[in-house]
């Protein structure tokens, strides 16, 4: 649910509308972090939970930690690292 309402933040719109949605994303990722952890526990290989940890953090803006979880990701899952911009493709 969270991330669907981030996805759908406008930001041409009333900055404190944005502000709340924000700050109502922010709770949802907070109440979800704790069950992201027990997945992980239970299944450190797990795509979906390495995605969504990488996500909650990024979103949290625990930096350091969503990094350590985007490493995880692409070194389990090297077809998840993105190319970059005019970057070569081999």
């Amino acid at each position: 649910e969270g991330v669907n309402m981030w996805k759908k933040i406008n930001l041409d719109e009333d900055i404190f509308k944005v502000i709340m949605l924000q700050e109502q994303t922010v709770e949802m990722f907070t109440q979800s972090l704790p069950y992201m952890l027990v997945s992980y526990s239970l299944d450190s290989t797990r795509k979906e939970t390495l995605t969504g940890l990488e996500g909650i953090y990024t979103l949290l803006h625990e930096y350091d930690k969503a990094e350590r979880y985007k490493k995880e990701l692409n070194t389990l899952y090297p077809e998840t690292i993105k190319k970059e911009e005019g970057g070569s493709n081999k």
